[in-house]
């Protein structure tokens, strides 16, 4: 255990600490895990969470698992959710992004935005309005419905059940990001409009590391890539 405090939280790394107060606003508040291996001695990427019904624990214990095995730091807003007027949703973005700087031992070229349902469409808002994340997960919805021109081409790629209503927009999405000629992929599941299972959500760590090995950001990760590349081959024998 790490013997620094956080707002009197303490800093425990592999354990998920329910609630931090932010910095910037502190009637604003985020869960976080910090990974096994977490130390300061060098920078971490992070992905900032949002969970449609601001349940910021929830995607942390869902892909905790992943965050050890890839060495990232999770953030989950325990404020942002479905329904609420833009200008607090702006709030609380600005709120979690503050956290990124100073705070913890964060890479700052590797700062990735997640969510589900309304939660993915408060992360494309980052991503594709407001810039500063190199990349965007969105599970189970696309882009939020706004007047404003995508500013950014962050690396996207948004993963759907089959049994999703919301499948054909992200269909439809995919379709239109290649038009573009943005880095994105679409990942289809089995499964209905829920937060992915860990098993799917690993490609999307994946996603995240080899873009940052195409950008020159981490070192090629031969077995890594191998790796994939042999599982790929195992489904489609």
């Amino acid at each position: 255990m790490n013997g620094n405090a956080i707002n009197n939280v303490p800093v425990e790394k592999g354990k998920i600490i329910p609630k931090v107060t932010c910095q910037k606003d502190q009637s604003l508040s985020y869960s976080l895990y910090l990974p096994n291996d977490y130390t300061t001695a060098h920078k971490f990427p992070v992905i900032i969470a949002f969970d449609p019904h601001s349940n910021g624990i929830l995607p942390l214990e869902k892909y905790k698992s992943l965050a050890d095995k890839y060495g990232y730091i999770l953030m989950g807003s325990n404020d942002s959710k479905n329904g609420q007027d833009m200008n607090i949703t702006e709030s609380i973005i600005d709120a979690l992004v503050s956290e990124t700087t100073g705070r913890y031992a964060i890479d700052q070229d590797r700062i990735y935005v997640m969510g589900f349902s309304g939660g993915a469409r408060v992360a494309a808002i980052l991503g594709f309005y407001q810039g500063g994340v190199a990349g965007v997960i969105g599970c189970g919805a696309g882009l939020p419905a706004t007047n404003q021109p995508v500013r950014f081409k962050p690396d996207y790629i948004s993963i759907v059940g089959n049994a999703d209503f919301n499948m054909n927009e992200l269909i439809n999405l995919d379709k239109q990001l290649d038009q573009a000629n943005y880095i994105h992929a679409l990942i289809l599941f089995n499964g209905k409009h829920d937060w992915p299972p860990a098993e799917i959500m690993e490609d999307a760590f994946v996603w995240n590391e080899f873009c940052s090995m195409r950008k020159g950001l981490i070192q090629k990760k031969d077995s890594m890539i191998l790796g994939f590349v042999n599982s790929r081959e195992k489904n489609y024998q």
